[in-house]
Parts: structure tokens; C-alpha cells; sequence
């Protein structure tokens, strides 16, 4: 397109030069009027705007191809309904994604807490008497004290039960069973120094006793 158009253009310019230099003789009186009668007949006006007319029509043309070109391609109604389609395919799977991540984090709690409930029934039960002989003695507890750290970061508890020989210590997140763990000791005073110990710990890491 742009080929054809400077071709025509430079047709036009050529045809121009010569009918200028015609009038320029015919005005300054060189060369006869026959001889410039012939030349301007030779190259007529209606040439030029002839050349000049197709030129513009060239140019509208091409315009024209080139706005078609520029302009966004028109959605179709078959290609908008099959773009929503996979669009919602695409959410339809990432909600799938979500879903089947949530239960596994629920059935890890569930796991959690099944987990805790034995600990805490393994420690509060006491074990069996032997066929034949004294049913087991259950310590008495000496001591009970609650804790709890709650901030920005965390909401938990932690309380812990001091006997003779052993104490249990429970902990967790608020609001959930929690875990608990026991450690054994030789004598009575090693029992209490260890108790004592741990609680200072805990009030050192921002933990407050609950009454």
C-alpha cells in the first residue's frame, strides 16, 4: 500500500514539474505557442488531478486498513461465554484447593486433640491394683497453680500440679484440651526446687498467674 501511494506521488510530482515549466515558457514567451500548445497538450491538468484524486483514494484506503488494524479484535458471543467458562473453571478449582486444605488442617486438630485427651487420661488415671494384692495409691496433690500468656501472638495456658515426687505440667492453646507431661524426682526437695524453678521461667517469658 505505502509502495503504490509513493509511486502515484511521485507521478504526480513529475507531472506537476512539467506543466509548471510549460506555463513558465508560454509566460516568458520562449518557444512559440504552437510549441507550448503542443506541450500542455502533451501534459493536460486533468492528468494530474487524475493522479492526485487516486493518490487520495490510496490514502483513505490505507487509513482505513490501518484504523482496522488498531482496533481490538470484537469478542464474539460464543468466544465471551467460552472466556467465562474457563474463567470460572479457574475459580471453581482454586475454591476445591482451599476446601480440601482446610479439612486437612481440621483433621490435624482433630488428630491434636485426640492425641491430648489420651495424654491427659494416661496421667489422671491411676494404674491398676495387681490380682491378689493392695489396690495402687494415688498421690495427693500438693500444690496447683494457673497460668496464662495472652498478647498480639498468643492465647495460652499452662498450669501445673506438684506432688511429693512428680509434678505434671499442662498446656495449650486457650480454649482446647491442651497436652500434659510428667516428670519424676527422688526426693520431695528436688520435686519442690525443680517446681519452684520452672515457675520462675514462666513468669520471666510474660506468663500471669490466674486465681
Amino acid at each position: 500500500m505505502a509502495e503504490k501511494l509513493g509511486k502515484l506521488l511521485v507521478k504526480a510530482a513529475r507531472v506537476h514539474r512539467k506543466m509548471s515549466s510549460v506555463m513558465k515558457a508560454a509566460k516568458t514567451g520562449k518557444g512559440s505557442f504552437s510549441e507550448v500548445g503542443r506541450k500542455a497538450k502533451k501534459t493536460p491538468g486533468k492528468k494530474l488531478d487524475a493522479l492526485l484524486n487516486k493518490a487520495s483514494v490510496e490514502l483513505d484506503k490505507g487509513r482505513r486498513q490501518l484504523a482496522h488494524a488498531i482496533e481490538p479484535k470484537s469478542e464474539t458471543s460464543e468466544e465471551r461465554t467460552d472466556r467465562l467458562l474457563a474463567q470460572s473453571k479457574k475459580k471453581l478449582a482454586k475454591s476445591r484447593r482451599t476446601y480440601a486444605e482446610t479439612l486437612d488442617e481440621l483433621d490435624e486438630s482433630i488428630q491434636d486433640l485426640k492425641k491430648s485427651k489420651a495424654a491427659l487420661e494416661r496421667v489422671k488415671t491411676p494404674k491398676k491394683a495387681k490380682k491378689g494384692g493392695s489396690p495402687t495409691h494415688r498421690p495427693r496433690a500438693i500444690e496447683i497453680r494457673k497460668f496464662d500468656l495472652i498478647n498480639n501472638e498468643h492465647e495460652k495456658f499452662w498450669e501445673i500440679t506438684r506432688y511429693s515426687d512428680r509434678y505434671i505440667v499442662c498446656f495449650g492453646r486457650i480454649g482446647t484440651h491442651g497436652q500434659c507431661k510428667k516428670k519424676m524426682f527422688k526426693t520431695p526437695e528436688e520435686t519442690r526446687a525443680a517446681y519452684q524453678k520452672i515457675i520462675r521461667e514462666k513468669f520471666d517469658k510474660g506468663y500471669r498467674e490466674t486465681f
